[in-house]
């Protein structure tokens, strides 16, 4: 008889399919609180805005070009309205945001009625 294993991607093996995607997902949450944490480490973001600040923010990912030749940018990424702790949360997640480093930049938009 063959017993079917499932290994996540540390490496433990579980007996069921339920608990190992359970397993993969607290992985995942606990990569993006790290994100989270490598952001706010980097940014100084926090010397300038609250945590639970609510506001539109646009989004840019991390130069990738991190030497001192050739051109520089930013690219934009979204735009959100909401609390900056989960703006910052939703910009880990984007596979641009963190190319080589300390992550991309979180810019709050002041919108003016005319």
């Amino acid at each position: 008889m063959v017993e079917q294993v499932y290994r996540t991607s540390d490496g433990q093996i579980f007996e069921s399919v339920t608990k190992a995607v359970q397993h993969e997902n607290e992985l995942d949450e606990k990569k993006y609180d790290q994100r989270v944490q490598n952001f706010l480490d980097h940014s100084g973001i926090l010397n300038t805005h609250s945590i639970d600040e609510h506001g539109v923010w646009m989004v840019r990912g991390e130069d990738p070009n991190c030497d001192y030749s050739g051109m520089h940018h930013n690219p934009y990424l979204f735009t959100a309205r909401g609390r900056l702790v989960d703006v910052i949360k939703a910009a880990v997640k984007d596979k641009c945001f963190f190319t080589w480093g300390s992550g991309g930049e979180i810019t709050k938009l002041e919108i003016r009625e005319v």
